[in-house]
C-alpha cells in the first residue's frame, strides 16, 4: 500500500508483511509492518535554523 513511499518527517517506507487477526466472528482486522528509513535529506528541506531546537526552550518536561 505504501510500499516505497516517501513522508514528510517520517522518511520512506518499506513494506514488510501484513497478518491477518481474528479476535471473534465479529471483531477481526489486519497488521501491516513497514520499516522507516529517515534520511539526513528529509530534514534538511523542512528545518529552519533561525528557529531554537526544543532542547533549547527550558522548562520542558522533555
Amino acid at each position: 500500500m505504501l510500499n516505497e513511499t516517501k513522508l514528510s518527517g517520517i522518511g520512506t517506507l518499506r513494506f514488510l508483511g501484513a497478518n491477518e487477526i481474528v479476535m471473534n466472528e465479529y471483531l477481526g482486522g489486519i497488521v501491516l509492518r513497514y520499516i522507516a528509513t529517515h534520511g539526513s535529506g528529509d530534514d534538511s528541506e523542512t528545518l529552519d535554523p533561525t528557529l531554537p531546537a526544543p532542547q533549547d526552550l527550558g522548562g520542558g518536561a522533555w
